[in-house]
């Protein structure tokens, strides 16, 4: 019997726009907000903080989606160096997660999207959204990678709007004080800002899925690596 390999249709800027999906997700939009209440202005400081470990972080994902260059990288690399066992509740635990973001997410969009067109059923719409997204990801990577771009554009774009609007419209008198409440509420921010970079680790788990163009970065990798 011969075994199945995923085909690998994922070129270099597919995956840059994958990571940067999945950085841009539902908790830019809410988060900031939320955080923003206990750091106060500050809160920008809070989510430069939480990038420094989130670059770091992309690096070790580059190393093991290449060094590992299988889909799902992290769980044969925590099943392979830890235990199978910690192996197996990764990737139960990935998976229980994303039973529960999907529907999170989905009647997110439906509570957004009733803003534009009230009395339509929250969830009908949610189900539509999800009943969308499996028929996406059933036409195959490459077609969910390009739906994914078109996304991804269209969040970039919608930050750049909202954000130059916003900056048209301030007060710098908002910013003062910068920290009302001392650094500790920034740092408890920022731990929290850093689940927003999260994405990041998509990478390693399509590994198995990106064409070798990101042979060079391999190289470039393990070169500086001790």
């Amino acid at each position: 019997m011969t075994q199945a390999t995923l085909s690998r249709t994922i070129n270099l800027p597919a995956a840059v726009f994958l990571i940067i999906g999945y950085v841009i997700g539902a908790t830019i939009f809410i988060l900031p907000g939320n955080l923003a209440v206990e750091a106060g202005p500050a809160i920008y400081i809070a989510y430069l903080m939480a990038a420094v470990p989130a670059v770091l972080a992309c690096f070790v994902m580059a190393v093991i989606g290449s060094a590992i260059p299988a889909s799902g990288s992290l769980y044969l690399i925590i099943r392979d160096v830890l235990s199978p066992m910690l192996g197996f509740l990764y990737l139960w635990l990935m998976v229980s997660m994303a039973a529960l973001v999907t529907p999170l997410v989905a009647f997110g969009f439906a509570d957004y999207f009733s803003h534009f067109y009230s009395g339509l059923d929250s969830g009908i719409v949610a189900m539509t959204v999800i009943a969308l997204i499996i028929l996406i990801n059933y036409l195959g990577m490459e077609v969910a990678s390009g739906f994914q771009n078109l996304m991804v554009i269209g969040f970039i774009l919608a930050l750049l709007i909202f954000g130059i609007g916003g900056l048209t419209h301030a007060d710098p008198a908002l910013m003062k004080p910068l920290i009302p409440r001392g650094w500790s509420p920034i740092v408890v921010a920022a731990m929290t800002a850093y689940f927003s970079y999260a994405g990041v680790f998509i990478i390693a788990e399509v590994a198995g899925e990106i064409k070798t163009l990101a042979e060079p970065f391999r190289w470039l990798f393990f070169s500086v690596l001790p």
